[in-house]
C-alpha cells in the first residue's frame, strides 16, 4: 500500500505544471461567452443556429396558414353564383352517409343548406360540416374531373378538407387532395348537380358564404342528449298542465317533445323553449325544471349557444347561469361541468321538426308532359305557362325561406306531371300548392280541386282561394272539380291554381304587377293551413 501510494505522489509530482496549465485553459474557456451558458460545448453555437431555423420555419407556416384563413369559423349557406336559386344541400336532405350533395333550391332555414365551415389551425384548410346531418362534405372516387361530392363521418382525410380561394368577395372551394380541383355546378343531362372539375375561377365554381343563425326564431326542434341520444327532452304524461315535470324520456316524434324557440330581444341567443304539445313555457324552478304559463318571466329565458366543434348546443338559465344537465339521465340544472365528461351531459342535438310540408308545384315545362320533353304550357301575351309557373314557384318558395314550413319546390319539374302527387307523397308533404295559368280570353282567377281528393283537400283549397283572390284584384272565378287532373286526385291533399288568362294581356299585367304581392300572400296562406287540424297528420 506504501508503495502505491509513493508510485502517485511522483507522479503528480511529475506531471503538476501540465495539470496547472490544463487547469487555467480550462478556465479561460468557461469565462469565454460561447461557453458561459452553464458550459455548454463548443457545438452550442451549431445548435443555437438549427433553433433559429427552425423557428423561422415555424413562423413561415404559421403565416402560411393566417394566409389560408379568407374566411372566419362559422355556420355559413353556400349559394352558387352561377345560379343563385340555389345552394349546396343535401339530395332529400338525409341524414345518411354517402348522400349526394345536390345543388337544392336555396332555402336559408333548411338545416340540410347550413354549413359549418371550420378551419383546421395545423393545415390551413377548412372542414364543411353539414348542420342537419353532423357528416362531412367528401371527395368521392379518384380525386380529378367529375368526382362526385357526398357527406361522410369524419376521417380526417384530405378529401374532406377544402381550401378556400377568395376573390372579389366570392370562394372557390378547392379539394385539398388536389387543389388544382374545385367543387363546381354542373348539368348531366338537364339536372343540376355538383362534381369537381379543374379549378379555373369560372362562375360555375364561385360560392357565396352568407352567414347564417344557429337557430330560427319561432322554429321548433327536438332537443336530445347528445350523451344519450336515444333521449330527448319531454314533458311528463304529456301534460298540458302548469307544473308539469320537464324530463328526458325516450326518443319519439311525439308534439310533447317538440320545442319552440322564440326569440328574445334581438341578440339571437336568449329564447323562451314553448312546448308544440301544451303551448306553455319551460321554466327553472331551483334546480328543476317545469312547464308554467307566461313568457315573460325570466325564470322561463334561455340562453342557447352553438358549439361549432362539435355541433351541439348548451341550454343555460339566463337567471341562475347554470346549464341544462343529463348527468345519469335525470334532468336538472347544475354549474357549468369541468371534465369532458361533466361538458357532453351538458350539450343536445337540435333536430328540425318540420311540422308541416308542402309541395310547391311549378306546371308544365320540362318532363311535365313526358321523361325529357319540354312542355310551354298555354301560350299569349308573349309568354309561355312555364315560365311563369316556374317564377311563382320560386317566389312563393323564397317567402317561405323564414317560415316553419318544410317546402319542396317542383320548379324544376324533376318528374312527370301524373307523378307529382305520388312524388309528394314519398317526400311526406302534407300539401300540394299547384300552380298554373289558364288560356281562352277569360279575365278571373280560380281554383281546383280533385273530385276524388284527400282529406283536408277542401280546407287548403278554402285557404288559397280567398288568398289568391284577395291578392291579385281580378274576379272570383269560383272553384272547379274536375276527375282527369291527376296532381289533385291522390293520397295527399291538393289545390291547383288557375292564377290568371295568359292570353288576356289586361288580366296577365295585373298580375305581374303584383306578383310579388301575390306569392307573398299565397306563402302567407301555406302557413295558415299548416295550423289547421283538417291538414295535420
Amino acid at each position: 500500500m506504501q508503495l502505491v501510494e509513493n508510485r502517485v505522489l511522483r507522479t503528480i509530482a511529475a506531471h503538476g505544471i501540465a495539470l496547472v496549465v490544463l487547469l487555467l485553459a480550462a478556465t479561460m474557456l468557461a469565462a469565454h461567452p460561447a461557453y458561459a451558458d452553464e458550459g455548454a460545448p463548443a457545438a452550442g453555437s451549431t445548435l443555437q443556429a438549427g433553433t433559429a431555423a427552425e423557428d423561422e420555419a415555424a413562423k413561415a407556416e404559421a403565416e402560411r396558414i393566417a394566409r389560408m384563413a379568407v374566411v372566419k369559423d362559422g355556420l355559413y349557406n353556400l349559394r352558387s353564383m352561377q345560379d343563385t336559386s340555389r345552394s349546396v344541400g343535401i339530395a332529400g336532405e338525409s341524414i345518411k352517409a354517402k348522400a349526394k350533395a345536390v345543388p337544392a333550391e336555396r332555402q336559408l332555414n333548411s338545416w340540410s343548406q347550413k354549413w359549418i365551415v371550420v378551419q383546421d389551425k395545423k393545415t390551413g384548410y377548412y372542414t364543411i360540416r353539414n348542420m342537419r346531418s353532423r357528416l362531412f362534405l367528401t371527395v368521392s372516387g379518384a380525386v380529378g374531373k367529375n368526382a362526385t361530392i357526398n357527406q361522410m363521418k369524419q376521417s380526417n382525410s384530405t378529401r374532406q378538407q377544402w381550401q378556400l380561394v377568395k376573390e372579389s368577395g366570392k370562394f372557390q372551394l378547392c379539394s385539398a387532395a388536389n387543389p388544382k380541383y374545385a367543387l363546381a355546378l354542373v348539368s348531366k343531362k338537364g339536372v343540376p348537380s355538383f362534381a369537381l372539375r379543374a379549378a379555373k375561377g369560372a362562375k360555375a365554381q364561385q360560392f357565396k358564404l352568407n352567414s347564417v343563425p344557429a337557430i330560427e326564431d319561432g322554429h321548433s326542434f327536438f332537443v336530445r342528449s347528445a350523451a344519450n341520444s336515444k333521449k330527448s327532452l319531454a314533458i311528463k304524461g304529456a301534460s298540458k298542465k302548469a307544473k308539469a315535470k320537464v324530463l328526458l324520456a325516450k326518443r319519439s316524434n311525439a308534439k310533447t317533445q317538440k320545442f319552440r324557440f322564440n326569440q328574445v330581444g334581438k341578440r339571437g341567443t336568449t329564447f323562451t323553449l314553448q312546448n308544440v304539445r301544451s303551448t306553455l313555457y319551460v321554466g327553472a324552478s331551483k334546480a328543476a325544471l317545469t312547464q308554467t304559463s307566461g313568457k315573460k318571466a325570466k325564470s322561463k329565458r334561455w340562453v342557447v349557444s352553438f358549439d361549432l366543434a362539435t355541433a351541439t348546443f348548451t341550454i343555460k338559465s339566463a337567471t341562475s347561469g347554470k346549464f341544462v344537465d343529463t348527468t345519469a339521465g335525470k334532468l336538472a340544472l347544475r354549474a357549468k361541468g369541468a371534465s369532458a365528461a361533466q361538458l357532453k351531459v351538458q350539450r343536445f342535438v337540435l333536430v328540425p321538426t318540420y311540422g308541416f310540408s308542402v309541395f310547391v308545384d311549378a306546371g308544365h315545362g320540362r318532363n311535365s308532359s313526358g321523361w325529357g320533353v319540354y312542355d310551354p304550357g298555354a301560350q299569349g301575351s308573349g309568354r309561355n305557362e312555364a315560365d311563369l309557373t316556374k317564377d311563382l314557384a320560386n317566389r312563393i318558395v323564397k317567402n317561405l325561406a323564414d317560415s316553419d314550413v318544410r317546402v319542396f319546390n317542383g320548379a324544376d319539374n324533376s318528374v312527370p306531371y301524373w307523378q307529382r302527387n305520388g312524388k309528394a307523397r314519398s317526400l311526406g308533404c302534407d300539401a300540394i300548392v299547384s300552380i298554373h295559368f289558364d288560356a281562352g280570353g277569360g279575365s278571373s282567377t280560380s281554383t281546383m280541386v280533385g273530385t276524388s281528393a284527400a282529406s283536408g283537400s277542401g280546407t287548403l283549397n278554402s285557404i288559397i282561394h280567398r288568398k289568391l283572390v284577395s291578392s291579385i284584384g281580378l274576379r272570383d272565378g269560383g272553384t272547379m272539380h274536375r276527375s282527369d287532373i291527376t296532381v289533385v286526385n291522390g293520397s295527399v291533399p291538393s289545390v291547383l291554381m288557375e292564377v290568371c288568362f295568359i292570353d288576356n294581356y289586361s288580366s296577365l299585367s295585373k298580375y305581374l304587377n303584383r306578383r310579388s304581392s301575390v306569392a307573398s300572400a299565397l306563402a302567407d296562406g301555406i302557413v295558415e293551413a299548416s295550423l289547421s287540424p283538417a291538414l295535420q297528420k
